[in-house]
């Protein structure tokens, strides 16, 4: 590998790092139901379905949180762009 190649990842890593670090750790029920333009209860079933509780979402407080990298899946899965 160059030096060039070795500095053009140094900064894509940069950058994905800074990503990260903007980006929630975690989302909502209700955002990710926003995100994805349907109901809460048509995400929680499939949350149920395809994702370990506990591990993946979990409930704190009065609310169901989902991991960063669900919520990615799930928009794939949902969003039609």
């Amino acid at each position: 590998m160059s030096h060039l190649d070795k500095n053009y990842f140094d900064k894509l890593e940069n950058r994905i790092k800074f990503l990260e670090s903007i980006l929630p750790f975690e989302y909502s029920l209700s955002q990710l139901s926003n995100m994805c333009k349907k109901s809460n209860n048509t995400i929680l079933k499939h949350l149920k379905v395809n994702y370990e509780m506990g591990e993946d979402f979990y409930l704190k407080g009065a609310r169901i949180w989902v991991k960063r990298e669900i919520v990615f899946v799930i928009k794939e899965n949902y969003v039609k762009n």
